[in-house]
This record gives structure tokens, C-alpha cells and sequence, in this order.
């Protein structure tokens, strides 16, 4: 089981590693190539939006698989408006708001590891679906079994 580990974590290394260089490569590309043109007195040249476009709608694809370090760092490229322009800006905008739940199988263990019970010793209820996601973590309603009381849970 080791060895299948590891040669998965090695795919996900190369895969991220991959997709970090073809984008900082293709912003710099372009970035360099309008800077370039500016210099020369030529301010009518801008960046190739659909080659950004492309770059970046599979660098956000990946970041919402791969998650967090991902998402956050696409989080980070989004508020850049000095590095990419606002229609390549807006395809990693929805990383901001839109990251996607994690399992509610995810949720139940790392409740269990870190309170070291099972979730239904500790609460009543625990609603399956996420109140709330983010690319740090998600919320989920729920009622502790020992008093009653309605909380919010974070995992």
C-alpha cells in the first residue's frame, strides 16, 4: 500500500508542478510580450486573452480538485490585477466564493480524529450537507447529544 501511496503523491507533485509552470510561464509570456511592445512606443498591444483564458480555467479546474494550497493561491492571482487582465481575473474570481463542499464522509472523520468519539456519541443531529464551504473549511448545523444545543460545526 506504501508504494501505491507514494506514487500517487508523485503524480499529484508532477501534476501540480506542471500546471505552476505553464501558468507562470504563459503570464509571463504575455506579460512580457505587452511590456515589450510598450517600449517600442506600440501601446496597442495587449496580453493573448484566450491563451490566458485557456491557462487559467484549467489552473482553476485543477485547484478546486487538488484543493486548499491550490485554491488559495488561485484566490491570490485573482486580486492581481497588475499581473493579468480583468476578463482572465474573472475566471479565477470564483474561486473567492465558489469552492465546493468536501464529503460528508471527509467531515465525519475528521471530527472522530480530532474529538476522538464517534459523531453520533457528541451529536444528535449532524446535517449532511455544508451551510457553508470555503477553501479553508466548511460548515455543518448540528445538535450535541448532551445538551441540546444547536451549533455550528466547523471541520
Amino acid at each position: 500500500m506504501p508504494k501505491i501511496r507514494r506514487f500517487s503523491q508523485a503524480v499529484r507533485f508532477l501534476r501540480v508542478t506542471r500546471l505552476l509552470l505553464w501558468t507562470i510561464w504563459v503570464i509571463y509570456r504575455e506579460r512580457r510580450r505587452v511590456l515589450r511592445a510598450h517600449e517600442k512606443g506600440n501601446s496597442e498591444v495587449e496580453p493573448n486573452i484566450d491563451v490566458l483564458i485557456k491557462v487559467l480555467l484549467a489552473f482553476r479546474q485543477t485547484a478546486l480538485q487538488l484543493g486548499v494550497l491550490m485554491i488559495k493561491l488561485g484566490q491570490f492571482l485573482s486580486s492581481r490585477a497588475d499581473l493579468l487582465p480583468e476578463k482572465a481575473l474573472a475566471v479565477l474570481a470564483s474561486l473567492q466564493d465558489e469552492v465546493p463542499a468536501e464529503p460528508f464522509s471527509h467531515v465525519v472523520s475528521v471530527i472522530e480524529t480530532e474529538l476522538g468519539q464517534p459523531v453520533e456519541h457528541i451529536f444528535s443531529t449532524l446535517e449532511r450537507k455544508a451551510t457553508a464551504a470555503a477553501s479553508l473549511g466548511q460548515v455543518h448545523k448540528g445538535v450535541l447529544a448532551s445538551t441540546g444545543e444547536e451549533v455550528a460545526v466547523q471541520t
